[in-house]
């Protein structure tokens, strides 16, 4: 999911210490996003945020913290979920989302928030 995370997941991120490379950041003081920017931690700063994919936010989830996000959609009812699991303590402290969503990409979303929320 090349997908950025949108803006308030990016916040999030931040106060997280995400602190990965990234190639597009939100500039606070004028209030724009600035895509293909050269590749930098633009955390690092108090006037910008950078903007992960969501592929980018689920790797760092895996190797910083031993969770996997992952999304499944069922046939027998329409949409996706969201299934979070914690790689370190099996069985345990596992969630899978009873709500449905229209896409993997807000499925993913929604995962990635009760993570940053919840877990971290």
């Amino acid at each position: 999911m090349n997908t950025p995370v949108s803006f308030e997941l990016a916040k999030l991120l931040k106060e997280k210490e995400f602190k990965k490379k990234c190639t597009a950041f939100y500039d606070l003081i004028s209030n724009t996003q600035i895509d293909n920017a050269p590749i930098g931690n633009y955390n690092l700063t108090k006037q910008s945020v950078s903007i992960p994919t969501i592929v980018e936010v689920i790797m760092w989830l895996y190797e910083k913290h031993g969770i996997w996000i992952y999304t499944s959609d069922n046939s027998t009812r329409l949409g996706f979920r969201c299934q979070i699991q914690r790689l370190k303590i099996l069985g345990e402290d596992n969630f899978s989302s009873e709500e449905r969503y229209d896409s993997p990409t807000e499925a993913y979303e929604a995962a990635i928030e009760y993570t940053l929320k919840n877990l971290l």
